[in-house]
């Protein structure tokens, strides 16, 4: 029995660079992590993955890992913490009918809409330097070891 269940969602594209982070990252903790109180997915082509996930278990953390852009020098690893608080509602969500526009931002909202949003989420992710290139960068290379050992003291924290 889980005290706490915990989604690693690794959101990402094989074909835009450093946007791989997530997939890389999320690939390499299944490797690392035997708990059954963690499931790790990939989230390639929309979000609709991880509001599945979401929707076939009560999590009580959600992390999701994609590059985040702020501005920063390449390679800058960056965590943002989330409430349902922090998460604005999205009144008309029938107008959403590009699925594959669905980022980590906007399906954290239609999650929160479905009421399936769990009670913390936390965004964890590097600064990209390129997203026009089938390679990540060394950079972004250099930060994923990073991330890793940030999920991998969070998830000890929060287990």
């Amino acid at each position: 029995m889980c005290k706490n269940k915990i989604l690693i969602a690794g959101f990402g594209s094989y074909y835009n660079g450093d946007d791989l982070l997530g997939i890389v990252v999320a690939d390499e903790l299944r490797k690392r992590l035997m708990n059954r109180c963690v499931k790790i997915v990939n989230v390639v082509s929309n979000g609709i993955e991880f509001i599945h996930q979401l929707m076939s278990d009560n999590f009580n953390l959600a992390i999701i890992i994609d590059t985040i852009v702020k501005n920063s020098s390449a390679g800058t690893m960056h965590i943002i913490e989330l409430g349902p608080k922090d998460i604005v509602d999205y009144e008309k969500i029938d107008e959403i009918s590009y699925l594959h526009k669905l980022d980590p931002g906007l399906t954290l909202v239609i999650a929160k809409s479905l009421n399936i949003l769990p009670n913390k989420v936390v965004m964890i992710g590097c600064e990209p330097k390129n997203l026009n290139s089938l390679e990540m960068s060394a950079e972004v290379i250099e930060c994923r070891k990073r991330v890793i050992e940030e999920i991998e003291t969070l998830i000890k924290n929060y287990l």
